[in-house]
């Protein structure tokens, strides 16, 4: 019989469009830490810190990869890539003949 012969009892309503909400970021995740001004503070070398830590550093990161970037700053963050990548390659090419045809 399949799914043809299922039939729905009630009628089906489409829900409400509900716009996105912006949150600023946070200095930390608000599961782990209690909100600003409570007096706790980390130890940098204990777990809590070491997490603390990452959370800024990925947030600068995500903030960072949002700002737009001048046409100057993308050609030379090509070019770097470019100097970079391809002697790497070629590198890794060499090597890899090298290693094969002893």
């Amino acid at each position: 019989m399949g799914a043809k012969g299922i039939r729905r009892r009630k009628v089906v309503h489409p829900l409400p469009h509900v716009p996105a909400q912006v949150e600023p970021p946070e200095d930390a995740p608000p599961v782990m830490w209690p909100g600003a001004g409570s007096g706790f503070e980390a130890d940098p070398f204990s777990p809590a810190g070491q997490a603390q830590a990452m959370w800024r550093f990925w947030d600068g990161i995500r903030s960072k990869r949002d700002l737009p970037k001048s046409g100057a700053l993308r050609l030379l963050s090509w070019l770097l890539t470019i100097l970079v990548g391809i002697p790497v390659v070629v590198a890794t090419v060499y090597g890899l003949i090298h290693l094969f045809t002893r």
